[in-house]
């Protein structure tokens, strides 16, 4: 168990199979990959920088992911040494088990789920940024009129420090 709490949240399989559709999706639609708006991916970019300069290895968080996937809820997120280290679903108070802490990513692997869309040219990204730069509001639409593939995520109350 130990083991997968090692990988990083774009690893796990659900975002790897996304991140693969939607790039098959782009190929045989004739879209040019990595053609974002670069606005956009310099506003990321500008933000991650900033959540850098203020990140420490642990902090806590809560998560929501709202789509219809495994693990929809809020969670409070505790990460130690830049790993997921638990997490607590704040609406029955149960600590998430710990081989299913995967799926829960850390601010940097947010950060890395908001790229990936852009990388691939999701049809619709609606981004809200606040406190350290960090991506509280995210809302992805991968493909335009297909259904149940939206995406939407919130980060908030971040607590630096152990």
């Amino acid at each position: 168990m130990a083991s997968l709490r090692n990988k990083s949240y774009t690893e796990s399989f659900p975002v790897r199979m996304l991140i693969v559709l939607v790039s098959a999706s782009s190929l045989l639609s004739g879209c040019e990959l990595f053609s974002s708006d670069p606005d956009e991916i310099k506003t990321l970019q500008i933000n991650r920088i900033t959540w850098n300069q203020v990140r420490t290895p642990d902090y806590s968080y809560t998560h929501t992911r709202s789509c219809f996937c495994a693990f929809a809820g809020t969670y409070r997120v505790t990460v130690r040494d830049d790993q997921v280290a638990g997490a607590t679903d704040v609406v029955d108070l149960e600590p998430v088990p710990l081989d299913y802490l995967i799926q829960i990513p850390t601010l940097d692997g947010v950060f890395d789920l908001l790229e990936a869309a852009y990388n691939n040219e999701a049809d619709e990204i609606h981004v809200e940024y606040g406190r350290y730069g960090i991506p509280e509001i995210i809302d992805i639409d991968f493909i335009e009129g297909a259904i149940d593939d939206e995406l939407s995520l919130r980060s908030t109350d971040v607590t630096l420090g152990g």
